[in-house]
């Protein structure tokens, strides 16, 4: 990435589409290592075209494996200005402690102490509503059907608070659900928060 006297800044849409690409690759990667099956041939490319498709207005992912980096961008870093993504605009980054979150889960996974089909109830009961449906694998890959609490007007408000977890959760369990469980993709942190109680 360049480093300049004065980067341009990106919004809250770019946080979401890197937000969104990385919920969307972790959710691929999580499944592909749960069913052991091999990754469809898509290439990175495509990947990025898709998630652009769904919806997000751009996407940037850099891989660095070893001494060699890659980076591709598709889609706008700037609506309003029809800026396109590119890899040498510097944002701000949010969501990195999903990743690790994930790998700890999947580890409790192959050390047999939880079960990616586990519902949310057996471990946190009465945390969520319809605990009793949402599984373990619905919340690591978007597909619980809980709402984001940050869409709450509270949260919103005072997004720099020290919130609780338990906190947070109720805010999300207060809206309408995103959909039932498992029936499409809905990106919330909640499912983080709630995994990592």
């Amino acid at each position: 990435m360049r480093v300049g006297p004065r980067p341009r800044e990106l919004t809250l849409w770019h946080l979401a589409a890197a937000v969104t690409m990385l919920a969307v690759v972790a959710g691929a990667g999580i499944a592909w290592a749960v069913s052991r099956e091999e990754p469809p041939d898509e290439s990175l490319g495509a990947l990025l075209d898709r998630v652009v498709e769904e919806g997000a207005p751009g996407v940037l992912v850099v891989v660095r494996d070893g001494g060699a980096t890659r980076a591709e961008a598709r889609g706008l870093a700037d609506r309003r200005r029809a800026t396109p993504m590119a890899a040498d605009v510097r944002f701000r980054t949010g969501s990195i402690t999903k990743t690790f979150v994930a790998a700890l889960v999947l580890d409790l996974v192959a050390d047999g102490k939880l079960r990616l089909d586990d519902p949310v109830a057996r471990w946190v009961p009465g945390l969520v509503p319809r605990g009793n449906e949402i599984t373990v694998r619905q919340l690591l890959r978007h597909t619980s059907g809980l709402a984001d609490y940050v869409d709450d007007p509270r949260f919103l408000r005072a997004p720099a608070r020290p919130w609780r977890p338990e906190e947070l959760v109720a805010m999300a369990a207060a809206q309408p659900a995103a959909g039932a469980p498992g029936e499409r993709f809905a990106y919330a942190s909640t499912n983080y928060v709630v995994l990592g109680l």
